[in-house]
């Protein structure tokens, strides 16, 4: 083995040693440049574009609403807001539609009613109405009372007037009814 030979192969010269750090440096440089580039041309330019294309948008909808008369355009805004105002009411209504069928399954033929007051809050179903005598009222207080949705039942008056009975319930529903 000649002295040369043995000499570079255990010398670690600082070629060696350094050698990724200045590839490193640059790399990280050349990375910092490119977000820096990309950045600006995002902030300036695609800015600048996206905000041409909003003038432009808002320039054809001031055009569109100069064809529509303003008469129609409020015609149009009352009309939604009256859709607004609908989609709340149905939308409670869902609530309270339970009350007819249970009305339906629980009334007893000889009986109609000729009131009837839904308190939402207090689950108070307030009903008036006619039964054909004494005891197809006592089997419509009985067939309340059986009922799984009733919770509570009063009866507020009862008198006969020729045969038949005029009455009022208080009728107190459980909250499963509404749901």
């Amino acid at each position: 083995m000649s002295p040369q030979t043995t000499k570079n192969q255990f010398q670690l010269g600082p070629e060696k040693r350094g050698g990724w750090s200045w590839r490193l440096t640059v790399f990280s440089f050349l990375v910092l440049i490119t977000v820096v580039v990309i950045y600006l041309g995002l902030e300036v330019g695609y800015k600048l574009y996206l905000n041409s294309q909003i003038e432009e948008r808002d320039a054809a909808i001031a055009q569109l609403s100069e064809t529509i008369p303003k008469e129609d355009q409020e015609r149009f805004v009352s009309f939604y807001s009256q859709l607004a105002n609908l989609q709340l009411l149905l939308d409670k209504h869902s609530k309270t539609s339970t009350i007819m069928p249970f009305l339906e399954r629980n009334t007893n033929r000889s009986v109609y009613f000729d009131f009837v007051d839904l308190r939402y809050k207090d689950r108070r179903l307030t009903l008036g109405g006619v039964a054909s005598s004494y005891a197809i009222f006592s089997q419509q207080l009985e067939a309340f009372s059986r009922a799984p949705e009733v919770e509570r039942l009063v009866v507020s008056e009862s008198q006969s007037i020729g045969g038949r009975v005029n009455f009022r319930l208080f009728v107190t529903l459980k909250p499963v009814i509404f749901e």
